[in-house]
């Protein structure tokens, strides 16, 4: 699915609870706050968490020495923060 189709989706849902949404800009700007939102979080290192659907935590990989594949060279791969997304129970039961 795309951004685009997400948004759309998104739009019907949202009139189906009674809830209007004038434009697309609107809903755009919605969903882009949101999502900013979760990402500040998520870069000062709080989890983001929603009871039923799952949770977002930070998580950090420590450094570590890697291979490049095409010539064989040893490389340092540094430290970076990655994102873990554990579903919860009502997905996973939706899912199944």
């Amino acid at each position: 699915m795309t951004k685009d189709q997400f948004l759309e989706k998104l739009s019907v849902e949202l009139q189906a609870k009674g809830i209007e949404v004038v434009s697309k800009k609107q809903i755009t700007a919605i969903n882009d706050a949101f999502l900013d939102t979760v990402q500040a979080a998520l870069k000062e290192g709080e989890s983001v968490k929603w009871i039923g659907f799952g949770s977002f935590s930070p998580v950090k990989c420590a450094a570590r020495m890697g291979r490049n594949p095409k010539t064989g060279e040893a490389i340092e791969i540094s430290e970076r923060m990655k994102v873990k997304f554990k579903p919860g129970k009502k997905l996973l039961d939706k899912l199944n």
